[in-house]
């Protein structure tokens, strides 16, 4: 169980680092003003 968990946990993860890289590579493409 613990193992299922660690992978839900990951998957998590690497779904809210893809959501923020793609927000700040549409900031970059918009001139990076927002950073």
């Amino acid at each position: 169980m613990q193992i299922i968990r660690e992978e839900r946990k990951s998957k998590l993860t690497q779904r809210f680092a893809g959501n923020f890289f793609q927000t700040f590579s549409n900031t970059l493409d918009k001139g990076g003003k927002d950073f």
